[in-house]
């Protein structure tokens, strides 16, 4: 069942009835930025009755600017101390009731740093080499926080949303083909042609489980790249893959129908079928001189082909021995 309140526009109410009033009557209206920032399932706009249970509701985050930060931020707080995360009846409810609260100031590079991960936004194709490899607390990779950061909305103040924008932009042209083509050959790697075929023939049913899965995620992870967005945390991906046009209805339809088949020939048909889609999509769009039998693997080697950058196509390392050490 899916709640028909969306905290984010709960938020966003919030501001327009108690927050702006009290940045008007400190009059900060011009030099304050207001909205929610982060990856929360209520800023995804994927919140439903599963998400209220805690850290779920309306709430502002006011940002300041350097010297605006300092200068003002000590008024501020003693003012939104007095503002309740509460509108049309509906409260925050955090962890414990309504603690902790997440209404607060954050001073602009100090919140962009803490959401990204990044030190400011990232402009040099080299610059995005030491961050591929990047993973967090709970495997989380460097797209997923990027994805993270990015989400939410501005309430007022279009200053902080250009600056918000300019450190969460997708990577520039040289390193998306580098990803691209690393996906490629991941999705190859997993995929019928290879190691899921060998682990249906050794009947190994876990590893076949483990394959078809990590398959699946791959070609998520791809469709994500080739749409210019960074993967979503896997909790969300799936619902987040149906709002993108990359790939055509039917594979949609033919992952949601691989992972809840048994018969092993109908898993590698399936998986077959997908796979041959994304070659179609991949030659429509890149223009490369592959066949439908050619492996995917070699769909991966012409992309990479393509990155005109020599470090970064240094750093796509197709040959995963290489990386053993």
């Amino acid at each position: 069942m899916t709640t028909r309140i969306k905290a984010l526009e709960l938020s966003r109410r919030l501001f327009e009835e108690r927050g702006r009033p009290l940045l008007q009557q400190l009059d900060l209206l011009n030099v304050c930025a207001v909205g929610c920032f982060g990856g929360t399932s209520q800023n995804v706009q994927l919140d439903d009755d599963w998400s209220r249970d805690h850290m779920w509701g309306p709430y502002l985050t006011f940002v300041l600017k350097g010297e605006a930060y300092n200068e003002h931020v000590s008024a501020l707080e003693k003012a939104i101390a007095k503002m309740p995360d509460e509108i049309d009846g509906v409260p925050w409810i955090g962890y414990d009731g309504p603690e902790p609260r997440r209404t607060g100031v954050q001073e602009a590079h100090s919140l962009l740093r803490l959401i990204t991960g990044l030190e400011g936004p990232v402009d040099r194709e080299e610059d995005w080499i030491p961050l591929i490899e990047r993973n967090g607390f709970l495997g989380r990779r460097w797209t997923e926080q990027l994805f993270d950061a990015g989400q939410g909305a501005v309430f007022h103040g279009t200053w902080f949303e250009e600056m918000w924008r300019d450190w969460t932009k997708f990577v520039p042209i040289n390193v998306k083909l580098a990803l691209i083509s690393r996906s490629v050959f991941r999705v190859w790697n997993a995929g019928p042609t290879y190691n899921l075929n060998r682990l249906i023939a050794r009947r190994d049913p876990i590893g076949v489980l483990l394959c078809t899965s990590r398959f699946v995620d791959e070609v998520m992870e791809l469709g994500f790249t080739l749409s210019d967005q960074f993967t979503p945390p896997f909790k969300w991906r799936s619902a987040h893959f149906q709002r993108i046009s990359v790939f055509p209805k039917d594979v949609k339809t033919a992952i949601a129908r691989l992972v809840e088949v048994k018969d092993v020939e109908e898993i590698l048909s399936i998986a077959g079928f997908i796979e041959s889609e994304i070659k179609s999509v991949l030659r429509s769009i890149f223009s490369v001189r592959c066949g439908q039998s050619t492996d995917l693997s070699m769909y991966a080697h012409a992309i990479k082909r393509k990155i005109r950058n020599k470090q970064v196509k240094e750093m796509t390392n197709l040959d995963w021995w290489v990386h053993l050490g």
